[in-house]
This record gives structure tokens, sequence and C-alpha cells, in this order.
């Protein structure tokens, strides 16, 4: 089962799941849709954020041009046409303003995994054949990704870092010793 390659799931629900993968193959793809995926969501959680950004802005903005509205006594319609224009140009409308104009674009992404040191748990059960047994591991990992973005003032990079495990099961040979992959759950 490869939870990584249902292309009808969402980004964050991807990875929110376990990853299962069975074969060598499988964990090339899986760590490429990895790569995907904390691509993609790193980038809509950008584009999520500049438009909360925006919205409580123009919000803010909204608010004050009605409060200059409503302040008939004493001000005469150049006097509140001024405080408008004041209030166009104040900070908050120039953030608006770059907001709008500006891109953020992730441009890279990569992904490693390091093992935490001595976490590591092997059990090993023997099968009712005798020329295989199952070995089953278990250790905390710490996952790690790097984004490469560009900016109106650059490029920067960002570290994002996560705890998980990864548990997998193997098939010994008790003939030779060959170890070999039977399954790979990382959480």
């Amino acid at each position: 089962q490869h939870h990584a390659s249902s292309s009808s799931s969402l980004p964050y629900i991807l990875m929110s799941q376990p990853l299962i993968v069975c074969t060598h193959t499988d964990i090339e793809l899986s760590s490429k849709a990895m790569v995907t995926n904390i691509h993609q969501t790193f980038q809509e959680g950008i584009q999520w954020r500049k438009k909360c950004w925006m919205n409580t802005l123009t919000y803010v903005l909204l608010k004050k041009e009605q409060q200059i509205m409503k302040q008939t006594n004493g001000l005469t319609k150049q006097q509140q046409k001024l405080l408008l224009k004041k209030l166009f140009k104040s900070p908050a409308a120039t953030i608006i303003m770059c907001l709008k104009k500006s891109k953020i674009q992730v441009v890279a992404a990569r992904i490693s995994f390091r093992i935490v040191p001595q976490t590591t748990k092997t059990t090993k059960n023997n099968m009712t054949n005798d020329e295989n047994s199952n070995i089953h591991s278990s250790t905390a990992l710490s996952f790690e990704a790097i984004l490469n973005c560009t900016t109106p003032a650059g490029y920067t990079e960002i570290t994002l870092e996560a705890p998980g495990t990864i548990r997998g099961t193997f098939i010994k040979s008790n003939t030779t010793g060959i170890l070999s992959m039977s399954r790979l759950i990382f959480e």
C-alpha cells in the first residue's frame, strides 16, 4: 500500500497520514511524493497567510474609513477627503499593496530523515518456516524539510523539523543471513 501516490488527496491530508512502503521503488517514489507535498503545502500556507493579512488590514482600513465618514460634526467634505487620502497612504494600506504585488515562491525543497540516537527497538520472531525469521524494528526519527524560497528581499532558506518514527519488518534468511525488507511505516 502506498499512501503518498493518492492524487485525489490534498497535500495537508497526505502529510498527516502514515506512509507505508513495501518495496525499494516505493521508497524512492514516496520520498519524491513527500518533497512535492511539502512544497505544495508550504506554498499554499504562504498564500493563505498573505490573504489573511490582507483581509485583516483591509478590515482595519474599512473600520477607520467608516469612522471618518461618520465624523460629520465639524468636518467639511474637503477635510474628510483629506483624512481618507491619508488613510489610503497609511502603513496598513502600503502593506496591503506590497502583499498584493509581492511574490513569495517556493522554488526547491528537499527532505531528510535523521535517526534519533539510542531509540531503536528490535524484536525477532521466529516464523514457523525454519529458513526465515521476522525482525521488527522501530526507531525515532527527526524529519527535516529544507525549502528554498524567493521573496522580494531575495532568496531565503527555511528549515522545518518534525519528530516521527519509522517501523520496519524485515525477513532474515536463517540459512544465508541476508535481510530483505518486508515493510516500512513512516509516521
